[in-house]
């Protein structure tokens, strides 16, 4: 009898044609392994920093959605006269108080906010493209002209809101289009952000680096500050600005970093990357 159970198990084990098949072994198991497969490939690939559509492009998307979550909140808050506008009106008052007793503090931060007006990011976005001209990297100032370009936008966020700035009997300021965003700090916001990246890739140690991105950060949130602090804007006014411009710079990042990563025109042999021991130099061709 034992001899017989034995057979029959064997017969199992050995796939005869009395045995039924595995569900593991079945079509739909195979196709849903299949499929795990790719989609682990696929999620691996979008978290492997030197993929072409990979880290770099998660954390654009992901840096996009958030800068679009929080200007969609504050915009909403602001056409609502949530409290967020109410907050706005005790900050304002605030800070205008202050500045009409510290002449020398409105006297900086006058000059912090020329730092962030149309006139000088367009003095100094031109004078960065010629620049990049000049040295032989056309595509580079191109596109540098474009992204700085997109600050414009925030003229068109403005009509479709159309808030009134904050009304002082003694302004510091005057400006005569609308409030919502702050154009000074999504211009400055996009146009120094976007040359900290490109230095940053240019220069080889870190802690220059570092400085380079502190910098142009620590100088951003004060061409910000400015404008709240002068009464040219609202504190909600300098955040949508703020992420309105995150989201436009983060898109352009990302888009460069994707273009760095994409095989260079030329011969199969030549080599898309610079080898490390070259330097950390701006690959303009590849970024763009």
């Amino acid at each position: 009898m034992n001899k017989v159970f034995r057979s029959a198990e064997g017969d199992a084990r050995g796939g005869g044609a009395a045995a039924l098949p595995p569900i593991a072994t079945s079509e739909p198991a195979r196709l849903m392994r299949r499929h795990m497969e790719r989609a682990r490939r696929f999620v691996g690939k979008r978290f492997s920093p030197g993929e072409r559509l990979g880290l770099h492009l998660s954390l654009g998307v992901v840096s996009v959605v958030a800068a679009i979550a929080v200007f969609a909140a504050v915009a909403a808050a602001v056409s609502e006269q949530a409290r967020l506008v109410r907050f706005d009106g005790r900050v304002a008052e605030r800070l205008h108080e202050h500045a009409q007793t510290h002449p020398m503090s409105v006297a900086c931060l006058m000059l912090v906010t020329e730092l962030g007006s149309f006139q000088f990011l367009a003095a100094l976005t031109l004078g960065i493209a010629v620049l990049f001209q000049l040295r032989g990297r056309g595509r580079l100032a191109t596109a540098w002209l474009l992204v700085v370009s997109g600050g414009l936008l925030h003229a068109a966020l403005k009509w479709e809101f159309q808030r009134l700035r904050p009304e002082f009997a003694d302004p510091f300021v005057f400006e005569a289009s609308w409030s919502f965003p702050s154009g000074h700090s999504m211009g400055s916001l996009i146009g120094y952000g976007l040359l900290a990246y490109l230095l940053a890739r240019a220069i080889r140690p870190f802690w220059a680096r570092a400085s380079v991105v502190l910098g142009s950060t620590a100088l951003v949130l004060a061409i910000g500050f400015s404008r709240i602090y002068l009464g040219a804007h609202y504190f909600s006014d300098v955040i949508g600005g703020f992420a309105a411009g995150s989201g436009w710079l983060a898109i352009a990042i990302t888009l460069f970093e994707v273009a760095r990563r994409s095989p260079a025109p030329g011969p199969p042999s030549e080599p898309h990357l610079r080898p490390d021991r070259a330097g950390r130099r701006l690959d303009a061709e590849a970024a763009c």
